[in-house]
């Protein structure tokens, strides 16, 4: 055809469609039902004439796609038809109540089945449907949709005739439906080349028509209006370009199809042929192959075989060197073949031990009846021998406990299994033993008679290990930890030691009090236990009656400095004051003296007064009146009051509430720890700033005196000065503990940790 005939024919196809579209349009002009059922009566012609046509000629159709489409559209003609006459204004079903929702879900189910006949003809592309069951399957699914609507009345509603508007259910479906016809053209892409060219465009263009078509028909707000007019008349043109796609085009003229199936078997054939050829070539390259690779394996093989070779005799070599009998024996229990420990052990040769039965060899020593029926278990794939134990008389060293152990030797197929027998002397291990168990039993036996506790502790602070003292004290561990067990605690108890041993591998020890009145000095040791654990083993020996001693021995040297403190204050200190009055009294009369003898009294003077100072800070530290009545921290008030004078140092005390001490002698001693620590700070540390801060957690009180000086000396790290001594042996005597260490930024903190189960 010349580019005039196509113009001519083009030109004729426009102008026949546009003198379609005036009709219509003047037809809508006069009866919008008029235009609706002429473009309802022509999808549902052209419906139908798909369905005839294809239905006539379905033995003569290859494609799987068409025929079902083309059967498909049969009931998609019955809805539409429906959807015709249900139309508001035909008089088919007005009597019914049914209004303007009936024509629009018989509308939605139409639209439903075609898009969905489309996608599903997908599923045939390269297989013919069975007729019969696709005319009962879409026959069962019309009449349920039918029956949903007429019958059962479960069909959603699709437009709201009170409200005038369609319900969102209709306007989704359009959506819906319009994405289907837009999945359909994905997948006519994909499979394209089942299609000829002009079948593939007439397809997606009737496909895209009819989901713009679906879009259309969401915007109208009223039956009769233009977006109705508009979405029916895209509706004539896609059935038209259906209608040309499988019947103009596809059947009428076959030819296009017939050369589009003759050129894609043409090309399946050069495809086999290629396929062949390749095949061909491959197993060519495979044979190659595979000779190749049966002569590797024929060099593997002889590799293998001088490898056996040296594996045996290297095997061999091992057997004959280990030191324990080995034996290798047949289903029988005669000997195949054994190493010489073997032999020596029975006092034979190799030749003359090779196939005798080894209850022979044994001589009537071993429970062979037993060892027999254990062997032949063996034999047969049974549970292997362990450590079946005998007794056996040797020349020289007499009677020994020998071992047995024996496994399964298979051999492959058409070759009976051996057993690989060996005897392990077990005398001097089971002595070993017996020694040990003996050791460990006076080792057990010692640690219990001893007068103080032993324990072996873990990181976790649970008991490994326990003497009896230890349980007697405390209780048996049971799993639970120590500071639990000993202490009554439901944490690790504030200041232990354990953590600390386990990471320095140092050693430590201290004096403890427990809540049940006892005073116990307890060493700390590393310890490492047989599967590398690391635990730290625990020693402790009662010291209460020498504690309680020392409380009396302390309680008395109390009272005498008291006393003395008392005495200090009430004699020395009033006579002292007293002098001083007089001599100032003196100093008046004698007034008009020279510049020098006036020097001579300001120093006495102040010399005096110096002296009444410090009898008062000695008499007040003998004697700290005041600590248990009004509390400790009233007595360290007035204490940091008096270093503040007499050094010049600032100091505060910072206590949110009174905290009060067991008794007198516990908080003297406290008091005297705080007072040592500031005397240190003040004088040796050159502090500038010293703050105490006493604090009560509930189980116990701590203490802190934390200065700003030069920091701690590497000998009061070490515990080596006197000062912390005194500290450690006064903290000691209360059952307290003293750590001195270097603070953030600098300068020295002691730290006095209380205990108040004491």
């Amino acid at each position: 055809m010349d580019r005039k005939s196509s113009f001519i024919r083009i030109g004729g196809f426009v102008a026949l469609w546009a003198a379609v579209g005036v009709g219509l349009y003047l037809a809508g002009q006069k009866s919008y039902l008029l235009y609706h059922s002429l473009a309802e009566l022509f999808s549902i012609v052209v419906a139908g004439s798909i369905f005839l046509i294809v239905w006539n000629a379905r033995r003569f159709i290859d494609s799987g796609y068409l025929l079902l489409v083309g059967l498909a559209y049969l009931f998609v003609a019955i809805l539409d038809l429906i959807h015709m006459l249900a139309y508001e204004g035909m008089g088919v079903f007005e009597g019914y109540g049914y209004g303007t929702n009936l024509a629009t879900q018989l509308w939605i189910a139409a639209r439903y089945m075609e898009a969905g006949s489309l996608l599903l003809a997908f599923v045939f592309i390269t297989r013919k449907p069975n007729v019969t069951a696709a005319i009962g399957g879409y026959a069962v699914v019309t009449t349920l949709v039918l029956m949903s609507i007429f019958y059962w009345d479960i069909f959603p509603v699709c437009y709201d005739d009170a409200a005038g508007a369609q319900t969102p259910f209709k306007i989704i479906s359009e959506y819906i439906v319009a994405g289907m016809c837009l999945a359909a053209i994905a997948l006519l892409h994909r499979f394209r080349r089942h299609f000829s060219r002009t079948v593939l465009w007439l397809l997606i263009g009737s496909l895209a028509i009819t989901a713009a078509a679906e879009i259309v028909f969401t915007l109208y707000r009223d039956p009769f209006g233009p977006a109705n007019y508009v979405g029916h008349l895209l509706k004539i043109v896609s059935f038209y370009l259906i209608y040309r796609a499988l019947v103009s085009t596809a059947l009428l003229d076959p030819y296009g199809s017939l050369w589009q199936n003759l050129k894609q078997s043409e090309q399946a054939l050069r495809r086999s042929h290629e396929q062949l050829e390749d095949r061909a070539r491959s197993r060519t390259a495979d044979l190659e192959r595979t000779v190749d690779a049966l002569q590797g394996e024929i060099a593997q093989r002889r590799e293998a075989e001088d490898q056996l070779r040296n594996a045996r005799l290297y095997s061999e070599s091992i057997v004959n060197t280990v030191h324990e009998p080995l034996v290798v024996l047949d289903s029988e229990l005669c000997v195949q073949s054994c190493n010489p420990a073997f032999c020596e052990f029975f006092d034979t040769y190799p030749r003359r031990t090779v196939g005798k039965p080894l209850e022979e060899l044994a001589g009537g020593q071993w429970d062979i009846p037993v060892l027999r029926k254990r062997l032949k278990e063996v034999a047969v794939g049974g549970p292997r021998l362990e450590d079946f134990e005998v007794r056996h008389d040797l020349p020289e060293e007499g009677r020994r406990i020998m071992l047995l152990n024996a496994r399964r030797i298979d051999r492959g197929q058409g070759h009976e299994p051996l057993i690989l027998l060996a005897i392990r002397d077990e005398t001097e291990q089971r002595e070993a033993h017996r020694t040990a168990r003996a050791e460990r039993q006076r080792l057990f036996s010692l640690l219990n008679v001893l007068p103080g506790y032993v324990a072996l502790k873990g990181g976790d602070y649970r008991i490994r290990f326990a003497n009896r003292t230890f349980i007697d004290t405390f209780g048996k561990p049971e799993g639970r930890p120590c500071y639990k067990l000993q202490f009554g605690h439901d944490r690790p108890c504030r200041g232990c030691r354990l953590p600390e041993v386990i990471a320095t591998g140092e050693p430590r020890d201290a004096e403890r009090a427990y809540p049940n009145g006892q005073y116990w000095h307890v060493w700390e040791y590393p310890f490492t236990d047989t599967d590398d654990t690391e635990l730290v083993l625990e020693l402790g020996i009662d010291v209460t009656e020498r504690r309680r001693l020392e409380q009396e021995v302390v309680e008395t040297t109390e009272t005498q400095r008291r006393r003395i403190g008392r005495d200090l204050h009430d004699s020395l200190g009033q006579n002292l004051t007293g002098l001083a009055y007089l001599f100032q009294g003196l100093a008046d009369k004698l007034g008009g003296q020279s510049e020098h003898d006036e020097r001579i009294v300001r120093q006495i003077n102040g010399l005096l007064k110096k002296c009444v100072a410090e009898v008062r800070m000695l008499a007040r530290g003998l004697d700290p009146v005041g600590l248990h009545e009004e509390g400790i921290s009233a007595g360290l008030r007035e204490l940091a009051a008096n270093v503040e004078a007499y050094f010049g140092v600032p100091c505060r005390v910072h206590c949110d509430g009174p905290v009060a001490v067991g008794d007198d002698a516990t908080a003297t001693q406290i008091y005297h720890i705080a007072r040592e620590a500031m005397n240190n700070a003040a004088k040796h540390a050159q502090a500038t700033k010293i703050d105490v801060y006493l604090e009560d957690s509930g189980d116990e009180m701590v203490l802190r005196v934390i200065d700003d000086g030069k920091g701690i000396t590497e000998d009061a790290r070490k515990g080596e000065g006197m000062g912390l001594r005194v500290m450690t042996h006064r903290a000691g005597s209360v059952g307290a503990t003293v750590t001195v260490a270097g603070g953030e930024s600098g300068g020295t903190v002691v730290t006095c940790t209380l205990p108040k189960y004491r």
